[in-house]
């Protein structure tokens, strides 16, 4: 039988809160670095995908089962979005450029 993830100790629950504030403080100062403001302005699906992946490894700690969920439903909704990204790879944004420019 497996433990209930609702009666986690209310203890782990609030250190893995504290555990999963300091590894985003220290993601979010990561990406205010010259290199980090960088990738974040070249890919932010990049950047994004990755802060949902610390969150869900957080929550993995605590309710495995309820994290390996989440990661599915979020890898099907962002398919859409890396296949955008992956056709606009080709560099040519005269285009964009011209209809932003009206």
């Amino acid at each position: 039988m497996e433990p209930d993830p609702n009666n986690a100790p209310v203890l782990l629950r609030l250190s893995n809160m504290i555990g999963m504030l300091g590894v985003a403080t220290g993601y979010a100062m990561l990406l205010k670095t010259r290199q980090g403001r960088r990738i974040n302005s070249q890919y932010p699906e990049l950047v994004v995908v990755l802060g949902v992946v610390l969150t869900l490894v957080w929550l993995a700690f605590e309710d495995p089962k309820a994290a390996g969920k989440a990661f599915l439903y979020f890898f099907i909704s962002t398919i859409p979005a890396v296949a955008r990204s992956l056709m606009e790879l080709d560099g040519d944004d005269d285009d964009l450029d011209a209809e932003w420019a009206d």
